[in-house]
């Protein structure tokens, strides 16, 4: 017999894990900005940087914005999951509970 079932505690803990490592993704494309602005100014005029912005620069910036988004969500989903799942859990114990349903095995004639 498979049990089906949410464990919130270990959901809350992935969750909170989640978002320990999301936390790491904020400033991504600010960071992204700094370093490739440094090699702009660290190159000089000559051999120099050019034309980064406008494409290059800007897909990536807004894909690394995109993971920062995504990342933090992640951790919310799994702790509202978890809360969600607490709650389901609480609401059957409460709504069958003391439910006296006999028991029968079930036979099958092949």
């Amino acid at each position: 017999m498979t049990i089906v079932g949410v464990n919130p505690n270990q959901a809350a803990v992935a969750g909170g894990q989640a978002s320990g490592v999301a936390e790491g993704f904020k400033g991504l494309a600010e960071g992204f900005r700094g370093a490739v602005g440094g090699a702009e100014a660290a190159a000089g005029k000559d051999p120099g940087v050019a034309g980064w912005q406008s494409d290059f620069g800007s897909k990536w910036v807004d894909a690394l914005t995109e993971v920062e988004k995504h990342g933090v969500a992640v951790g919310n989903n799994e702790k509202s999951g978890a809360g969600q799942g607490s709650t389901t859990d609480t609401g059957i114990g409460r709504d069958f509970g003391g439910i006296d349903v006999p028991w029968r095995p079930l036979i099958i004639n092949r």
